[in-house]
């Protein structure tokens, strides 16, 4: 029976039972009361999770997170991360140190003594963080088609886009594009574009245009 209801999901969209629901969506005047506030988390499918964590945490100063969701955890936020770990990366994944860094080099986790150690990765920034899936060794529920190289995301920093620039330059990061102008959610950006390990485009930005 188990085996059943985790595959009924899959049934169902190959049946074309999702396809009818949107279809009969479009037809009816719908308004919804769900009012979203913000992003929580995004998963990142990547190619080697190593390589994932150390760009991320060297270039753009990401907090490595490690954490395991049980069965018995589900639903309760509270229940996420736990302990504090310091971790030291010698080099960045194009082979030149990184002298400077956006953010410390502390990865933080919350202490809960009741939760066993975890083995599941995500990077932490602010009040979201990425979670990591591996190619073939992704957690369920998961995204029809995984793939690594997807992700087109524009990521804000209060730190001047030239002292960005300047710092992915020392890691050895070629720079796309930019310093351009955008239009970004609440305004306008000013934005560089560069790739990560799995060549997912990523942009970083200033909502104030000043150059400092």
């Amino acid at each position: 029976m188990a085996l059943l209801k985790g595959l009924l999901p899959t049934v169902l969209r190959y049946c074309g039972v999702y396809p009818q629901m949107l279809i009969q969506l479009s037809r009816r005047n719908i308004t919804s009361p769900v009012q979203i506030k913000g992003m929580d988390h995004l998963v990142l499918t990547v190619k080697s999770i190593e390589n994932t964590v150390m760009f991320y945490s060297q270039t753009l100063g990401m907090q490595v997170v490690t954490f395991k969701r049980k069965s018995a955890d589900v639903g309760n936020p509270s229940n996420t991360y736990k302990m504090l770990e310091e971790l030291s990366w010698p080099s960045s994944i194009y082979g030149k140190e990184c002298s400077r860094c956006f953010g410390p080099r502390r990865f933080i986790r919350t202490e809960e003594k009741k939760f066993q150690q975890g083995n599941r990765k995500a990077l932490s920034f602010g009040n979201q963080k990425f979670n990591l899936h591996e190619i073939g060794k992704e957690f369920e529920p998961k995204a029809h088609k995984p793939t690594a190289g997807s992700i087109d995301l524009c990521l804000i920093t209060d730190t001047p886009i030239s002292k960005v620039i300047e710092h992915l330059k020392v890691c050895g990061v070629n720079i796309e594009e930019g310093p351009v102008e955008r239009t970004g959610a609440v305004g306008p950006i000013t934005s560089i574009y560069f790739r990560d390990p799995d060549n997912n485009l990523v942009e970083v930005s200033n909502y104030n245009s000043d150059q400092q």
